[in-house]
């Protein structure tokens, strides 16, 4: 009877070291694979980092090229004379400022220019669409109207 036990005791000391074992290899499998999943993560979030930097520097990069086209123009004298004509109401030697209005173009039409001018329907004559598809229709298809 005495060796009955004792093997009774030796297989379940041996069935609970193979159970330590096992859990203790499955903890250093967890580990290492807890490692390399935490490995991969940050190279992923370091990869979308440098994405998110080349994306910025590109954009900084277009938004420079336009500011030195803007520059390139401002710089130029036809930017300059424009300017000064718009803003400080300034003209080069020999010009004149003209204003146009109504009445110095009828002066400046000759009589049968005048006379075809005035006998000119109108265009709001010529739209005779009331709803808003007739007018969809005359605007694609029937250009006389407008």
């Amino acid at each position: 009877m005495k060796r009955k036990l004792r093997k009774k005791k030796s297989s379940v000391w041996s069935g609970l070291r193979t159970g330590a074992v096992t859990l203790g290899l499955l903890v250093v499998a967890g580990g290492i694979l807890h490692s390399v999943v935490g490995t991969y993560q940050r190279r992923y979030e370091v990869e979308r980092e440098k994405q998110e930097f080349v994306d910025q520097i590109d954009q900084i990069r277009q938004e420079s090229e336009e500011l030195s086209k803007i520059r390139e123009f401002i710089s130029t004298d036809e930017y300059k004379e424009r300017e000064a004509k718009q803003k400080l109401d300034l003209e080069q030697p020999g010009e004149q400022a003209v204003i146009v209005t109504p009445a110095s173009i009828v002066e400046s039409l000759s009589g049968d220019d005048l006379v075809r001018v005035l006998k000119e329907p109108k265009s709001e004559e010529l739209v005779k669409a009331q709803t808003n598809p007739e007018k969809w229709w005359a605007f694609f298809f029937d250009r006389q109207r407008l």
